[in-house]
């Protein structure tokens, strides 16, 4: 018989908001192969093998969808330990994953960065790990990393500028904000033009390139399939999706994330530094979009 899953560590719940268990509701094997899913999975392996700081399951969440999302979770983290080159991926521990322990409305998933928790919601979790993350990125190596007085985000966070004054830094603002001023003048973002703030917010905009450049490098290795479904979309969900980049507008960026996540990686296996650089506004080399 399997062990129940439980929280890996006794303090990661802080600011959690764990409600009744959800009496009643079917389970669910989406994502894990039934005849694995009848074997334990150690989470405190899977914890130190990626430098997380723990896991966290809701209450309302059975021992059989705990297994579920915790080995679909395995698997994305290392596809995604393969694009990020490191194994690193809780940066030295500082950042946790949450399985349906800290919903927030009808959100599929959340960042909160002052507790450090990436949470995937019990059903509507899946495809969002890669976004979640793009964000966890974004804050810690904005806040703690490559610091600028000014922003605490390496891309600015909630701010809907077009591009962010005196956000000079290292490599990793550096590259952060070029890709984010280049996304706001394809002719993808001017789709947008008319959508809600939250769309334009330059956070946001570059968690949605992140994890349509980690679904890119899956594809491209030949490491697209059923086990990637759970850290981010399929290609054809973001090419055609109208809150997404095109194909074409998308290799504007390309080289910037290679670059951002060669960076990323040699940082995090401690044979990297923040090297200052000056905050670049690209000039994109592909076509003007019509106004």
């Amino acid at each position: 018989m399997r062990r129940k899953l439980t929280d890996t560590a006794p303090d990661i719940a802080s600011g959690g908001r764990v409600e009744t268990y959800w009496i009643g509701q079917p389970v669910r094997n989406r994502y894990s192969d039934r005849g694995a899913a009848m074997d334990d999975i150690d989470l405190y392996s899977i914890m130190r093998k990626y430098s997380l700081k723990g896991f966290e399951f809701g209450n309302w969440l059975n021992n059989d969808e705990r297994h579920d999302h915790a080995m679909a979770c395995r698997d994305a983290l290392r596809n995604l330990s393969w694009v990020m080159k490191t194994n690193n991926i809780g940066m030295d521990s500082m950042v946790g994953i949450a399985f349906g322990a800290r919903g927030r409305n009808s959100a599929m998933a959340h960042y909160e960065p002052h507790y450090n928790m990436i949470n995937l919601t019990k059903e509507h979790g899946s495809t969002s790990l890669a976004h979640e993350y793009g964000h966890a990125l974004d804050w810690n190596f904005g806040r703690y990393i490559d610091q600028n007085a000014g922003y605490n985000w390496l891309t600015g966070g909630d701010s809907v500028a077009s591009r962010l004054p005196a956000c000079a830094g290292g490599q990793f603002r550096h590259y952060a904000n070029a890709i984010v001023d280049t996304v706001k003048k394809t002719r993808s973002y001017f789709r947008l033009k008319d959508e809600g703030e939250y769309w334009h917010r330059r956070c946001e905009i570059f968690a949605r390139a992140f994890e349509q450049y980690v679904c890119f490098r899956l594809k491209t290795a030949e490491k697209d399939g059923a086990t990637t479904r759970y850290l981010c979309k399929s290609w054809s969900s973001y090419t055609k999706g109208s809150m997404y980049l095109t194909e074409s507008d998308f290799r504007l960026v390309l080289p910037l994330f290679d670059k951002l996540v060669i960076e990323f990686g040699k940082y995090a296996n401690n044979k990297g530094k923040v090297q200052a650089m000056p905050y670049h506004d690209t000039v994109m080399k592909g076509k003007a979009r019509k106004q």
